[in-house]
C-alpha cells in the first residue's frame, strides 16, 4: 500500500512512537463521539461474550469450570 502513494504520505504512515492503550481508547472514542454527533451515526454495542470466550480459547484456557459436584468420593 505504501508503494502506491506519494512520497508525501510515507511519513504519515510511520508509526515514531510506542503507541499507549490509553491513547488509542481515546482516539476511538472520540472518533465515536464525533460521528454520532455531528453525522447521528450510532455504533452498536460490543458482543462481550464472544469476545471473552475467544480470548480464553487463545490464552489456552478451559471454556468451561470443571463439575466438582461429581468428584470422587472417598
Amino acid at each position: 500500500m505504501k508503494r502506491r502513494l506519494p512520497g508525501h504520505f510515507h511519513a504519515a504512515l510511520e508509526i515514531h512512537a510506542p503507541l499507549k492503550g490509553s491513547q488509542i481508547y481515546s482516539t476511538v472514542l472520540e472518533l465515536i463521539e464525533f460521528y454520532n454527533i455531528q453525522i447521528n451515526m450510532v455504533f452498536p454495542a460490543l458482543n462481550a461474550p464472544l469476545l471473552i470466550e475467544r480470548h480464553i480459547r487463545e490464552l489456552g484456557l478451559p471454556s468451561k469450570p470443571p463439575d466438582v459436584s461429581k468428584a470422587p468420593k472417598f
